[in-house]
């Protein structure tokens, strides 16, 4: 009896563990998606750094083209380059919903958080400088043409049931042709 004692703790910790496996199998199992329609406006934000101007015009093409409702692009002051092939691109007067916003914070996630405080969409959509999204193919299921339309039941994107819940990831396919 005295050699099992030191097992005791090994044994709780294995209780504890499958009852927490087996609550979270019995949660999974009484889940539903929402199946009703839903209407919501997406932003997409996209931190731009020294990228190529072919594939930054390539990536804000498919974002477009895709109808998302705003496109905000967050560029670092120092990146002349693609300020200017955004700003000859996609003017303001010809494109409304293409934001530039030029910041002097260098870094990604600082881009990150200046764009979605800047971001007026329900749901907002992170997205690199060099990721073209496949149009109505759904390399984003259910993001593309989120704007002002109904989702299909079944969509891979569903109101959240709740408000606490923050974000939702998804596959994305980079690449051409949808190979990584």
């Amino acid at each position: 009896m005295a050699d099992l004692l030191p097992l005791i703790p090994l044994g709780i910790v294995g209780v504890i563990t499958w009852s927490l496996w087996a609550m979270r199998r019995m949660y999974g199992r009484a889940y539903r998606p929402f199946q009703g329609s839903f209407t919501t406006t997406t932003s997409v934000v996209v931190p731009v750094y020294n990228e190529d101007p072919t594939v930054l015009l390539r990536a804000i093409t498919s974002y477009l083209a895709n109808k998302i409702g705003e496109v905000i692009l967050v560029v670092d002051h120092q990146d002349k380059l693609s300020i200017e092939n955004i700003r000859t691109n996609f003017s303001s007067s010809s494109h409304s919903n293409v934001r530039l916003i030029v910041t002097e914070e260098p870094g990604k996630r600082p881009a990150l958080a200046r764009g979605i405080s800047e971001a007026t969409g329900e749901i907002v959509v992170l997205s690199d400088s060099d990721t073209k999204w496949a149009q109505k193919r759904g390399s984003l299921r259910g993001f593309s043409g989120l704007e002002n339309r109904k989702l299909a039941p079944g969509s891979k994107v569903h109101r959240l049931r709740s408000r606490n819940v923050g974000g939702r990831g998804g596959k994305l396919l980079v690449g051409e042709n949808g190979r990584v």
